[in-house]
């Protein structure tokens, strides 16, 4: 006889012997978890359509109730619907849309030749410093250094 296939009164016979108290069976089913509830634009405007008709006092307590909804998401929900119309009122820009890949690469390209145009300064620039400091005596005034016809020695 196999110990896993035991039959419940062998394993009851057994830990009465043993003087062990019978494991309660367990239920080993998995609940599933909790899906978040959503609605649709259409069935958030309905609810909302609803609650803006109720006069009655409890009115809105019933709708709440029967359509299983917050007072919360009441409030979300009308601020959506605000900022919807507010964006549909707003003045769209005409013409056609620029494609931000083309701007990027437009931007790119003009980094390109500013970096480009900016090498070709420095290296001018480097030029012009390595010929400054390799040849200091051209730069030397070799003019004399009193004034011809000058007796008292004065600079000219």
């Amino acid at each position: 006889m196999n110990i896993n296939h035991q039959s419940k009164a062998t394993r009851t016979a057994f830990n009465a012997a043993a003087g062990l108290a019978e494991a309660p069976a367990t239920d080993v089913e998995v609940v599933p978890r909790a899906k978040r509830r959503t609605f649709s634009r259409s069935e958030k405007r309905r609810i909302l359509a609803q609650l803006d008709r109720c006069s009655k006092p409890g009115e809105r307590g019933a709708v709440l109730r029967r359509e299983g909804v917050y007072s919360s998401s009441i409030v979300t929900g009308r601020r959506q619907r605000d900022a919807a119309d507010l964006a549909a009122l707003a003045p769209q820009k005409r013409g056609p849309k620029p494609d931000s890949h083309r701007a990027d690469a437009q931007t790119i390209a003009q980094l390109a030749r500013d970096n480009e145009r900016l090498q070709g300064k420095l290296d001018k620039a480097m030029l012009i410093i390595d010929v400054q400091k390799k040849s200091p005596p051209c730069w030397v005034c070799r003019c004399p250094t009193t004034r011809p016809g000058a007796a008292d020695g004065r600079r000219a």
